[in-house]
């Protein structure tokens, strides 16, 4: 088996989080009433999902990592305050 060199090793780890990230917003839109992080959720996901086509048509991943990982940033910071936020309205006593 050949190994992978360290940019193959990172691009695959942009296109497995950004693949994920599509997943989990999608589960996670279906769950929100609060339409300001609905809209949240979906601009993540489409965010996701160009950073796939361009994870996977790249030529240079200096101009990928330019251009997600801003967004990356954003993400994780905007998913924290969501996910704070939701805790934050749920009953931790009510059954799952």
């Amino acid at each position: 088996m050949a190994e992978l060199t360290t940019l193959e090793e990172k691009l695959a780890e942009v296109l497995g989080l950004a693949q994920a990230a599509q997943k989990a917003t999608e589960k996670v839109e279906g769950l929100v009433d609060d339409e300001s992080i609905a809209g949240k959720l979906r601009q993540m996901r489409e965010e996701a999902e160009e950073t796939e086509r361009r994870a996977t048509d790249a030529a240079e991943i200096a101009e990928l990592t330019e251009w997600a990982l801003p967004i990356q940033e954003r993400h994780f910071s905007e998913t924290k305050e969501c996910a704070l936020q939701l805790a934050g309205e749920k009953d931790p006593y009510e059954e799952a």
